[in-house]
């Protein structure tokens, strides 16, 4: 019995030491780097969650918004209706805009937006993706995703929207 307190005794000294000294303490993962991100030659992750790509801010560019279809019997009466949006930011997939026009947003609706960048004019089509009324103001904010956009207005966006990240960034600095 003797023999059982006095090992146990041992055994939680062993311990004590091995706290003390730090042998049971986790070591800290490694921070990873830039050079340890995987490799991508193709095109970014389609998950909902990751952005694919950089947004962009812009001071309130003036877009002409046409409603090309609407999915809806109900709201068939709104197909080729135009109105004037401001957009906010912009990347290659999307954007968002502000109006002071309502759209019901629970329907499936496709709009073309005009606009121009840095002295480029844009011609794309989107699909209205989401909805959000202030409540200071009267204007409504969308986000849209760009579809059918060629190659040729993709890399002209890139482009433009590059420019514009140089000239924020500098202004930045």
């Amino acid at each position: 019995m003797v023999y059982i307190v006095w090992a146990e005794a041992l055994i939680i000294v062993v311990f004590a030491v091995m706290i003390m000294k730090g042998l049971f303490k986790r070591k800290p993962a490694a921070t990873p780097s830039a050079d340890d991100a995987p490799k991508r030659s193709g095109p970014p992750s389609n998950h909902p969650y990751v952005q694919r790509s950089l947004r962009v801010d812009v001071p309130r560019v003036e877009s002409k918004i046409i409603i090309i279809d609407i999915d809806t019997k109900r709201f068939k009466a709104l197909n080729q209706k135009y109105f004037i949006g401001y957009i906010e930011n912009i990347n290659l997939t999307g954007l968002k805009f502000s109006s002071e026009y309502n759209i019901p947003i629970q329907e499936n609706i496709t709009i073309s937006l005009h606009f121009s960048l840095n002295d480029e004019d844009f011609d794309l089509h989107a699909r209205m993706a989401r909805k959000h009324e202030e409540l200071s103001s009267s204007a409504v904010v969308y986000g849209v995703e760009f579809i059918e956009v060629s190659e040729k207005n993709r890399e002209r966006l890139a482009r433009v929207l590059y420019q514009l990240q140089i000239v924020t960034n500098n202004k930045a600095l």
